[in-house]
């Protein structure tokens, strides 16, 4: 599960940090998100990853068939940090949906739940990334 979500990350990292260099959009400044488009793709190999940076309403570049404007919906969010390496958030997401969704008594809205990279591997040892679930609820 775990090669299959960090493949397709990985892959749309890639493609998004080259569109938005050729526009000269430096990345290293911007907010990394993901999004799992598809959770149950995770076993099968066929994990649908969106990544994004956020980016101002007014950012010098357009989108094109690969890259796409993404808003996040408003609202609440449940927000869990995870202190690790990527290949370890599986393990959080577990608890969050195994054990904190039954027993906490919030009700979810229809909105996708995302990760926000709070520092990167490129300058953090794995041991020590910050990563943040944020799960939307009503």
């Amino acid at each position: 599960i775990n090669e299959n979500y960090t493949k397709a990350a990985d892959e749309a990292f890639l493609v998004l940090r080259t569109y938005l260099s050729k526009n000269k959009v430096d990345t290293w400044s911007l907010p990394r998100l993901g999004i799992i488009r598809d959770i149950g793709g995770l076993d099968s190999g066929e994990c649908r990853f969106e990544a994004c940076f956020s980016c101002k309403n007014d950012a010098a570049f357009s989108v094109s068939t690969e890259v796409k404007e993404k808003i996040i919906d408003a609202g609440k969010w449940a927000v869990f940090r995870h202190h690790g390496a990527y290949n370890t958030l599986w393990q959080t997401w577990n608890w969050i949906y195994r054990y904190w969704c039954p027993s906490s008594g919030v009700e979810f809205r229809d909105a996708d739940p995302f990760e926000m990279y709070l520092n990167t591997p490129l300058r953090t040892p794995s041991a020590d990334l910050l990563t943040d679930i944020h799960i939307p609820i009503k």
